[in-house]
């Protein structure tokens, strides 16, 4: 072939791979412009209710009052874009004061806080849109760099010694999540320690009905429980009581307090004097579930099942049982009042609260988060402050945040800050008890 021929070809050539790639690239561009993209920075409430797949959501897919839809339909196009909610979510961050950043407190590594989760990913990429990091994922490698950047943030709060949450999730191998949390925490001995158990005995429990329990699944559940302690857990957790489904990537879990299960693992606690951290919601009287949570998942039942009396129950059948009733602050069906809870802990001297703010304001329905410690401004109420002071040993921190490898806060269920900034709003002696000594006595640490 002559050589001015192969150059023409050659020419050629590259000029039609650089068309090609022109038209890949305007192609996607005009697709991500046209569908909204299901990628990185598209809003879960899209993602999660988006049933014709166009990348944004029309009125009927909305999962939110019509009047809702209207004020977030800037462009009257009768559809809402991830543009419309980024919008709307710059507009009521900047309405509101930031979350207050708690106070660099002196003194020597001392505080406590009872409850924080270590994640491969972070929620925000597992439930938040964030973008996936290419490649296969060394679970280990990540889970190591969460426990190293949780620890830093402990220095600066001088929190001494975390509490690592298994999660208790359906999804997965519960006896690998737990033992790959395990070797992270003992490979952080001294300043991690393992609750364990709402994976593996939490799992034992869901699959057996009171009704059922015979003697043989007692005997199997107590030598499961058995066998995390002596593996080296401070405690069983996170127990699910009743844990409501936030969206279609959570799940419902219900085991009523009073389950024989429950009674025998209090058994096992006092026994062994290590605590019991339950997750459950306040339900002291029956009510519907709200709509909002009926719609973002089906999981969740039509009405909320009383528990109060079944956990009064759990915490009468051994009064050397300590029970930690996590995520005191959260409430998701408006009656985990001050009023409640302060009956309980005059009744029960084993029970204890473990103290949790939000820094979103609003809940799942888009509301004020009901009986919040404190109010729109971080500000802590009245009523809880009385609660405190009425009872100064039976309160600690428990964040209930996740901690990724990425270094970054977390857009997503964040409450690590704000939670330890309440200490700054305490009298002193009362900041110290709830910071720190309550959990030291309650978790037996020292």
């Amino acid at each position: 072939m002559p050589a001015d021929t192969f150059r023409e070809l050659k020419m050629q050539k590259s000029d039609f791979c650089r068309i090609l790639i022109t038209l890949a690239l305007a192609a996607a561009i005009l697709s991500a412009c046209q569908s909204g993209g299901h990628g990185p920075g598209v809003p879960p409430v899209i993602r999660q209710n988006d049933g014709d797949g166009d990348g944004r959501l029309n009125q009927s897919e909305f999962p939110g009052p019509p009047q809702a839809f209207q004020r977030l339909d800037t462009n009257g196009d009768g559809y809402l874009s991830a543009g419309e909610f980024h919008a709307a979510r710059d507009a009521r961050d900047a309405s509101r004061p930031p979350p207050p950043a708690a106070k660099a407190r002196g003194g020597p590594l001392r505080y406590t806080d009872v409850h924080m989760y270590l994640h491969p990913l972070g929620l925000d990429v597992t439930m938040g849109g964030a973008a996936r990091p290419h490649g296969p994922i060394d679970i280990y490698d990540n889970l190591s760099k969460a426990a190293d950047i949780l620890i830093a943030r402990m220095d600066r709060r001088r929190i001494k010694t975390a509490l690592i949450v298994v999660v208790p999730s359906f999804r997965g191998e519960p006896e690998r999540s737990y033992q790959q949390m395990h070797d992270i925490v003992a490979d952080h001995r001294g300043r991690l320690a393992l609750m364990a158990g709402g994976a593996i005995l939490g799992r034992m429990m869901r699959a057996t009905k009171p009704g059922a329990v015979t003697g043989a699944v007692k005997r199997e559940f107590q030598k499961a429980a058995r066998e995390l302690l002596a593996a080296g857990a401070a405690g069983f957790g996170e127990m699910m009581a009743y844990h409501l489904c936030m969206n279609p990537k959570h799940s419902f879990q219900q085991v009523v307090p009073d389950h024989p299960l429950y009674l025998s693992l209090a058994d096992i606690a006092a026994e062994n004097d290590v605590p019991i951290d339950i997750h459950m919601e306040a339900i002291e009287r029956a009510a519907p579930v709200s709509p909002r949570l009926a719609r973002v998942c089906k999981q969740n039942p039509d009405r909320l099942a009383p528990n109060i009396a079944a956990f009064e129950r759990l915490l009468r059948h051994n009064a050397k049982a300590r029970i930690v009733w996590q995520h005191i602050g959260w409430d998701n069906t408006g009656q985990m009042t001050p009023e409640l809870l302060g009956r309980l802990l005059a009744a029960h001297a084993n029970l204890y609260l473990a103290l949790r703010v939000p820094a979103r304001v609003a809940g799942i329905d888009g509301r004020p988060i009901p009986n919040r410690l404190v109010d729109a401004e971080y500000k802590l109420k009245a009523d809880w402050l009385r609660l405190f002071q009425a009872f100064p040993d039976r309160f600690v921190i428990g964040s209930d945040e996740f901690v990724g490898p990425s270094g970054e806060k977390p857009r997503i269920a964040a409450s690590f800050d704000t939670s330890w900034a309440l200490l700054d709003q305490l009298p002193e002696a009362l900041a110290e008890k709830i910071g720190g000594e309550n959990a030291r006595r309650i978790y037996r640490l020292d």
